[in-house]
């Protein structure tokens, strides 16, 4: 019997150590650390930048007439047809600077009071505006850069 008292003593004792010291104790580490598995990272392909400049077509004014009778147009005391070449003259002018300048909006804007007066117009002037209708078209498809930017000019 006293066996038995002294184990139930020490069973009791160590359960109050046991439980007093439960604040201090620290918690147990897990028994084997995982590392987590990360798949690997891909990174996406970057397609290379051409090495090349892009060329710019050619966009050439042609040349004005003098600005004497304009050769086609009947009699040269036809004063309609004389101030209809004259008012021509002068929208081609302009329409020949907005293009030097790149100013594709404006010269088309232009070009298309010239198309209306056509029919009143001699032949080489409306060879003239066929032609500028071509530079326009061009100077109007050429690729712009982000920011509305126009390709460098070659030289």
């Amino acid at each position: 019997m006293l066996k038995s008292k002294a184990l139930w003593t020490l069973a009791l004792a160590g359960a109050m150590v046991a439980g007093c010291n439960k604040d201090e104790t620290k918690p147990m580490p897990p028994a084997a650390p995982t590392t987590p598995t990360v798949p690997p990272v891909t990174t996406p392909s970057i397609p290379a930048l051409p090495t090349t400049r892009p060329t710019i077509p050619d966009i050439s004014i042609p040349a004005l007439p003098s600005t004497g009778p304009a050769a086609g147009t009947g009699t040269s005391g036809d004063t309609t047809t004389d101030a209809a070449n004259a008012k021509a003259q002068t929208l081609l002018e302009q329409v020949q600077a907005a293009i030097k300048d790149k100013k594709w909006d404006d010269a088309d804007a232009l070009l298309k009071k010239l198309e209306d007066m056509k029919d009143k117009l001699s032949p080489d002037l409306q060879k003239q505006i066929a032609t500028l209708r071509t530079a326009i078209d061009a100077g109007k498809a050429t690729p712009k850069l982000p920011g509305g930017l126009g390709l460098p000019e070659n030289k």
